[in-house]
């Protein structure tokens, strides 16, 4: 399951900077990413159903509310978390009310952080947006940490390994395949 996500967030973050800045000059295989991006994705989110529920409930808005949808490819994905979660719905069960609280953080954690980072540092690349997302990465492995007895541990080590991987790509790709090369003339 953790692989899976890993690999869906790594995804996203390599379609999206193919898109952006044309890692590695990849853009004659883009589709083949989207491809695998969309599959992972797929996969991430039927594999957990909350996965599904969060997606629907807080990445779509807060990711329209700071136009990270951008483009034709991040649309036609909207629509996977709400199949997923058709799909496998059958598989909630109510753990009680800590449960739910549990899992209510996520959410608030997830779009605090999004907005915050979003209000911080608007612009793509600056040493400080970089900076910020190598202690989210730090800040992502505490969590999972921290959590790990907690009965919706499963969901969240799954939620912060993604958003782990989709951050690292992010480091590695602005430190040493973009072409500003921020960190070494800033």
């Amino acid at each position: 399951m953790e692989i899976i996500a890993a690999c869906a967030g790594a995804l996203m973050k390599i379609v999206d900077e193919i898109e952006d800045i044309n890692m590695l000059n990849l853009q004659e295989f883009k589709e083949y990413f989207q491809t695998l991006c969309t599959v992972f994705i797929g996969l991430w989110l039927y594999n957990d159903v909350y996965m599904s529920i969060y997606a629907i409930l807080c990445m779509i808005p807060a990711s329209y509310l700071v136009d990270q949808i951008d483009n034709v490819y991040w649309k036609t994905l909207i629509p996977i978390p709400f199949i997923t979660f058709l799909l496998k719905m059958n598989t909630l069960e109510w753990l009680g009310v800590g449960d739910l609280i549990q899992r209510l953080l996520i959410i608030i954690v997830y779009i605090s952080v999004v907005f915050i980072e979003h209000k911080l540092f608007p612009e793509e690349t600056s040493v400080a947006k970089i900076t910020s997302r190598v202690f989210s990465i730090i800040g992502y492995l505490a969590i999972i940490y921290f959590t790990s007895g907690l009965s919706s541990a499963s969901s969240i080590q799954s939620l912060f390994i993604f958003f782990a991987s989709y951050m690292a790509i992010s480091v590695v790709s602005k430190v040493f395949l973009d072409d500003k090369k921020v960190i070494l003339t800033e």
